[in-house]
């Protein structure tokens, strides 16, 4: 079996691929794409002083450079939240364990597969017999 080097979907890399956690969908973009490194970058030459400025700051750079979207993320009385950067920072900034998911799963090679490889995958092997 050789190493297939072209099995990343660059649309998902970028664009985002839907994970579901905590009962709702999120569109993640995988870390270490262009403008999750453009944040990161900005982060890091203009450091907030405030420990609250740098949670607030990093969770911008995870809204603006992971999260492309999300479905079902409701408020407190049940509506959904629209998704924009400030809603998501602010979701992120309440839930810092969910941020710490969503960078976790950002990771995660196996969303960002092009379909025909993730087939690929369930397709059971073909054995040949000698009897």
């Amino acid at each position: 079996m050789a190493f297939n080097a072209e099995q990343n979907d660059p649309a998902k890399i970028d664009g985002g691929a839907w994970v579901e956690l905590r009962g709702a969908k999120w569109l993640i973009a995988r870390s270490g794409n262009a403008a999750y490194r453009e944040e990161l970058e900005a982060l890091r030459t203009n450091l907030p002083e405030s420990q609250a400025e740098r949670m607030e700051a990093e969770a911008r750079a995870l809204a603006k450079g992971i999260l492309r979207g999300w479905e079902d993320v409701v408020d407190r009385n049940g509506d959904p939240i629209p998704f924009t950067v400030a809603n998501a920072t602010r979701v992120l900034l309440d839930n810092d364990d969910l941020a710490i998911e969503l960078a976790q799963e950002s990771r995660r090679r196996e969303h960002f597969r092009r379909e025909d490889i993730v087939e690929q995958g369930k397709k059971p092997r073909q054995r040949s017999s000698t009897a």
